[in-house]
């Protein structure tokens, strides 16, 4: 079985740049659409770096995924998310890696370290309660596909969501880069489509008692946009 680099081949006819209604979220921001069941999800990002730090532990993680319910919106059903992960430690070290977790079955399990500023490629496939994820630093080459061997939810996974996230350990956020998403795309009875061309895609904010907004999402076209750090009054 191959990854999913090559799915998105067709044409497709993309909307205008638009940005929804908005919900907010006191940790993460990003693009979600809940249109249809979804087999797959894949994506390309840049590994953020970090720009200062404070004395403080921070960490930042991005993903796609594809779960069932609210998921990372706030709710306790299940979802499958691969992706990376920058850490600023108070000596003012900082690393990156790639990562995958089963959420809320167990915790995030690391992969391999990659870079900061690396560009990454990252897919999950497949169908019911099992799918396949596929995680690739394309600055360096480095790959991995878990040997083919999918995750399984503990249920049957409706997978009616899927979604692109930047997830903040805290609102202090000026510590990273900005995180550019692209081709993030997803596969349901309808085939294959950028998000930003579902009829349920939904923008979410990273903000402050929906004061103030932390992080927030781009508007999206053709699968792509940029999370912007930083505090910003709505």
């Amino acid at each position: 079985m191959s990854h999913l680099r090559s799915f998105v081949t067709k044409t497709i006819t993309l909307p205008p740049s638009r940005l929804h209604d908005h919900g907010y979220s006191s940790n993460w921001a990003g693009w979600q659409s809940g249109a249809q069941p979804f087999s797959s999800v894949q994506g390309e990002w840049n590994v953020p770096s970090v720009t200062r730090t404070d004395g403080n532990y921070r960490s930042s993680a991005q993903w796609v995924g594809v779960g069932a319910g609210t998921g990372a919106a706030g709710g306790n059903d299940q979802l499958v998310q691969p992706g990376t992960e920058v850490e600023s430690f108070s000596n003012g070290y900082s690393d990156a890696y790639t990562w995958y977790e089963i959420y809320p079955d167990g915790p995030p399990v690391g992969i391999f370290w990659v870079n900061q500023g690396d560009t990454m490629y990252v897919s999950l496939y497949g169908q019911g309660s099992t799918l396949y994820p596929y995680v690739e630093d394309v600055s360096t080459g480095q790959a991995w596909n878990n040997n083919n061997m999918g995750v399984g939810f503990s249920g049957s996974c409706g997978c009616s969501q899927a979604e692109a996230i930047v997830e903040k350990d805290s609102q202090y956020l000026t510590w990273i880069s900005n995180v550019n998403f692209s081709s993030v795309a997803a596969t349901n009875s309808g085939g294959t489509q950028y998000l930003g061309n579902l009829p349920d895609d939904s923008s979410y904010v990273l903000a402050n008692n929906a004061c103030c907004w932390m992080e927030w999402p781009s508007p999206i076209s053709g699968g792509s946009f940029t999370a912007y750090r930083g505090a910003w009054d709505s």
